[in-house]
């Protein structure tokens, strides 16, 4: 199994609410963080995560347990 990533709360936040179906919009609004910040936070999980795509760390992310989509 490969190691787990040391995402922030904020990055583990925004993986989520991608994985529920959420636009960025959607999540700064709920955040109450810009729209910018949202898409800094999924890139930086993204690269933590080693994966090229938002989905691609949505997936590496569920699968390492990081995340859970059905909260």
């Amino acid at each position: 199994m490969l190691d787990q990533p040391k995402l922030s709360a904020r990055e583990r936040q925004c993986l989520e609410e991608i994985a529920r179906g959420k636009r960025v919009q959607a999540i700064s609004e709920m955040l109450a963080i810009a729209p910018v910040t949202v898409e800094l936070h999924l890139k930086n999980a993204r690269i933590k995560l080693g994966a090229s795509t938002i989905p691609e760390a949505v997936a590496i992310a569920i699968q390492l347990r990081a995340i859970s989509p059905y909260k």
